[in-house]
This record gives C-alpha cells, structure tokens and sequence, in this order.
C-alpha cells in the first residue's frame, strides 16, 4: 500500500511543489532552531567553546560530503537528493533531541551535515530545470516570503513545547523533517531533469566528470570566484554569531521579567521581529527584480552587508537589551535575505545546467571551509577573552565582502 502511494502520480506543478518545499521546510527547521542554543545552553549544559565546536563538526561534516552530493543531484535526480537530504536531516535531529548529551550532540550534527548536503544546491537546480529558467528569481524570493509566514506557525509550537520540556521542538523538528521527505517524494514533479549517464556507466567515472566540469564552469570566469571567496569570507565570520547570539542573551544581557514569565518566550520574540523586518526587505527586492539587472541586486547586498556589519558590533558593544534586541532583529534580518540573493546571482552566472547543482555546492562547501576555520577561532576568543569580543571580530570580518561586492558591480 505504502508502495502504491508512493506511485500514486499525484503531483503538484514546480511552483507550488517549491512552495510546499519552502513552507514544509522553514516550519521543520524553525522548530528546532527557536529553542536550539537554549536546548544547548540550558539541557545540554554546553560552554561557549562547545556551542562554536558542534557548529564546526556540522560544518565539517557538509565540507566533506558538499560536492559529492552535489554530484549526486547532477547525475542521478534532484528530487531524490531531496528525499535522501530530509530523511538523513530529520534522523540527525531526532537523535539530537532524545539524547541531551554532548557526544550525542556532536554525533548528531555529523549525520544533520550530511543530510543537509543532498540539499544544497538541489533545490534551486531543481526548480530551474522545471521551470527552464523562467522567472526563477521571483519564485525563489516568494518562496522566501512564504518560509517567513510558516516560520511564524513553528515559532509558536516550538515555545508552547519547550515549556513543557525544552527538547521537545527538536524531537518533533527530526520527525516533521522525516513526513517532509515522503511528501515531497509523493508530490514533487521531476520531468525536465535529463541524466547524463547512459544504461551502462561508470558511476566514478561519471562523478570525476562532473565535478571537473563544474571546475570549469568557474575557472576563468572572475564573477564566480569572487562569489565564492564571498562565500569564504561568509563562513568565516557567521560561525561565530550563529553559536554565540543565544549564549550573550541568556548569560550576559538581563532578560526582562524573567522572574515572572519564561525566559524562552523572549527567544520567540527575537525570532518573530526578524522576521517581520525580513518580510519588508524581500518586497523591497522584489520590485528591484523587475528591472532586471543584476547589479541592482549585487547593491542590494553591498548595503545589506554594511547593516549585517554595523549591527552585529553593536549587539557586541551594548549592555542595554532593548537596544540588543533591535540591533539583533537588524542583522538576523539581513543575513537571512543575504544568502538568498547570493543563490540568484550565482544561479544568474552558471552556464552549464549539467553542473549547476555542483556549483552551487562548491559554493557552499567554500562557506563550510570559512566556518570550520572561523569557528573554533571565534570560540576560543569567546572562552579566552569573552562573547563580546569574538563578536566584534565577527563584525569586522564582513568589511571585505562589501567591498568584493563593490568590485562585482562594476562587472
């Protein structure tokens, strides 16, 4: 029966199946990421070194599986990627949850980092091979705006079960991942995909072949290598902010009322105004998208990364909260519009549809290679010195990325 679901033919047409990709996806994720670093901080009993160090063994993880992964949705299917990457997530995340103890931590962010490779770059190959490239950038940032309103659904559940027991989203965020997975394996269209491997192949061979062929797709072309140093310098500095904004709210800045209702409520709130600030900025993209012309798109991030900047320092610098909180919504705001644009411009400049999944990987992988080596740096800072500091470098990092942007745009 499960067999005969499963071929049932019932599908949705490319763009809605990415917009169910888009909601099923930031609802799953949202879960777990709303009470996350508390999880860590208040259950797991993590320092500030060991909240930089899982961060680095995902990332390590996602290096060493990036590009054959990528491969994998180039030669074989994109949809499949898909179906393997959610599955492996959510069974990463559910062993995370069940067991709040360091090792399990770290075990479960090297199955979470594989799993999450077979999505990256999948997805957008996807969509533009369905789509034949038309109107792919709109989609993509109205898929934004969706993930922004589901957020806002499992925002609520993840606080209403971390008040029961703060594990709770994370466990229910692996098991949501997991049905994503079967749905998007019923429902999701996959007809425009062409393998590039006759009946009788090498799959080595194939794979050799594929990734030198994205190689080539970037050699010689300077707009792609400076997007991925970008990508570089990106993960350099985001490790750093990503493991350590929850830990400066709940043991250095004085979270208000916190004798009378639960600390984790607060957490809500800096992820729903976040959102608000973001859903305001997509809309703004959105009408640039008409014109037409990428360097609107590359100004876009010039300045956007100038705020990520400007607020990550201030949220480093101030002791008052108020002024945290609303530096913190700036530049969470901001990075999550960010990397959503990068993925437009470099799906604008890939030539070759046959390794487009690769490229976007390699981009990604370069991002990894930032945050493995930023990470445990960043940490150490932040256990040597304090938070404060090690964020404070994280702001300063971002100067160069302004500026290779600067460089894009005369291009």
């Amino acid at each position: 029966m499960i067999k005969k679901l499963f071929n049932s033919g019932i599908q949705l047409t490319p763009v809605n199946s990415y917009f169910l990709y888009s909601i099923a996806f930031a609802f799953s994720f949202t879960l777990m990421t709303t009470v996350y670093s508390v999880y860590h901080i208040e259950m797991v009993k993590m320092t500030p070194f060991q909240l930089v160090l899982t961060g680095t063994i995902l990332e390590a993880a996602c290096f060493l599986f990036e590009v054959p992964t990528g491969i994998i949705a180039d030669n074989y299917s994109r949809k499949l990627s898909l179906f393997i990457g959610l599955l492996v997530m959510g069974a990463g995340l559910f062993i995370e949850g069940f067991f709040p103890v360091f090792i399990a931590v770290a075990l479960a962010q090297v199955i979470w980092g594989i799993g999450a490779t077979f999505l990256s770059g999948a997805d957008i190959a996807w969509l533009n091979d369905e789509l034949e490239g038309k109107a792919v950038d709109k989609v993509i940032l109205k898929g934004l705006q969706i993930r922004q309103i589901a957020t806002f659904a499992a925002i609520i559940l993840s606080v209403f079960l971390a008040g029961i027991q703060v594990n709770f989203p994370v466990i229910l965020s692996g098991v949501s991942f997991i049905l994503f997975a079967a749905a998007i394996w019923i429902f999701m269209p996959e007809t425009k995909f062409k393998k590039q491997t006759p009946g009788n192949y090498n799959a080595f061979k194939q794979m050799k072949n594929t990734f030198q062929n994205g190689v080539k797709e970037i050699r010689g072309k300077k707009f792609l290598i400076i997007l991925i140093v970008i990508s570089l310098i990106t993960g350099l500095y985001s490790e750093g902010f990503d493991r350590l904004w929850a830990f400066r709210f709940w043991e250095e800045l004085s979270l208000p009322f916190s004798d009378e209702i639960n600390p984790i409520y607060w957490f809500a709130v800096f992820q729903f105004g976040a959102i608000i600030i973001n859903l305001t900025i997509v809309e703004i993209i959105k009408k640039n998208l008409e014109k037409n012309d990428h360097r609107i798109l590359i100004g876009i991030q010039s300045v956007v990364n100038l705020l990520i900047s400007g607020s990550i320092f201030f949220f480093a610098f101030t002791g008052n909260f108020y002024l945290a909180i609303a530096s913190f919504w700036c530049a969470q705001a901001m990075r999550n519009t960010t990397a959503s644009i990068q993925n437009i411009i470099m799906n604008q400049k890939i030539e070759n549809s046959e390794v487009r999944a690769t490229v976007l990987s390699m981009g990604g992988q370069t991002d990894q290679v930032g945050q493995i080596i930023g990470g445990p740096l960043l940490g150490l800072i932040a256990s040597a010195y304090s938070v404060p500091a090690a964020l404070i470098i994280s702001s300063v990092l971002i100067i160069p990325i302004v500026l290779f942007y600067a460089v894009l745009r005369k291009n």
